[in-house]
């Protein structure tokens, strides 16, 4: 109820001036309420649908891992399931599922990774898995380190595993993955162990492997790879490991090799390679 008089000119003036900051407050509270409310509802759905997303998972594996899993995954809390580590928030940061004496098999095509936004350590080495990697696995824009190695993943290293530019580890060694080593790998700029041995990759092995400068370890051993050897190898000059030996490459040896000075490891041995050995490795501290 309001009382206004008509001679009062200052008091209808007031209450004409006050209303509209009144009205703007009003709807700056509800704006603050729905983001808060916004905002806490996004951050409970996450380890939520992380949930969801291992269970589906886990459903859609043979009966026997499916057991397996039963009896490592116990409770409510799939934060307290073996092999499962979450922040403080609950949401997965880390999956190790490796190495169990019945190894887990299936495929990853149903782990649907688009509900992992925070998972920066995915290791599932030494199990039975199968099938092609996953071309959602792009979607872990955070991962940084991957190790899918010995089992039995097949078909080609899906491009969309070069998004993951966060990735300072990946292996994906003692598989039978086929196909050619993406050009795209040029972008992990980040990237300090790449372990691609005992596969069937074949082609080249791609010059954009050259931008990988914090490079540490390059294990293509056991492969199909051919074509020389990139001559400008001496670029990635903190490898200490080197390892291209049993595939198919041509050519002389660069004599660039002579620039990495930090290389402890050098394995060439099983190639078709010609020419003499460069001076320049005679010349290497290590």
């Amino acid at each position: 109820m309001y009382l206004i008089t008509i001679d009062n000119q200052k008091s209808v003036t007031s209450t004409i001036k006050v209303m509209p900051s009144f009205s703007i407050s009003f709807k700056l509270f509800f704006f603050l309420l729905f983001f808060a409310s916004s905002h806490a509802f996004s951050s409970k759905t996450i380890p939520s649908r992380e949930a969801e997303a291992l269970l589906k998972w886990k459903a859609s594996l043979p009966s026997n891992t499916q057991t397996l899993l039963s009896s490592l995954w116990g409770g409510s809390n799939h934060c307290n399931w073996t092999g499962i580590t979450c922040n403080n928030a609950g949401s997965v940061t880390k999956m190790v599922l490796r190495e169990y004496e019945l190894k887990l098999r299936g495929t990853l095509h149903n782990l649907n990774f688009f509900y992992f936004p925070n998972l920066i350590w995915l290791q599932l080495r030494n199990n039975s898995f199968y099938g092609s990697i996953p071309s959602h696995i792009g979607n872990l824009s955070n991962l940084n380190f991957l190790d899918l190695s010995y089992n039995n993943f097949s078909g080609n290293i899906p491009l969309e595993i070069t998004l993951l530019e966060s990735l300072y580890l990946i292996s994906l060694s003692d598989n039978s993955i086929i196909g050619s080593i993406p050009r795209e790998i040029g972008r992990l700029s980040t990237t300090s162990y790449i372990y691609f041995m005992r596969n069937n990759l074949a082609g080249p092995i791609p010059i954009e492997i050259l931008n990988l400068t914090k490079l540490h370890d390059l294990d293509l051993s056991h492969n199909n790879l051919f074509g020389s050897i990139p001559s400008d190898i001496g670029r990635l000059s903190s490898l200490s490991i080197l390892f291209l030996n049993q595939n198919h490459l041509t050519g002389t040896i660069p004599t660039s090799i002579g620039d990495l000075q930090n290389l402890s490891q050098f394995m060439l041995i099983e190639n078709r390679l010609n020419g003499s050995i460069p001076k320049e490795i005679g010349m290497m501290d290590n």
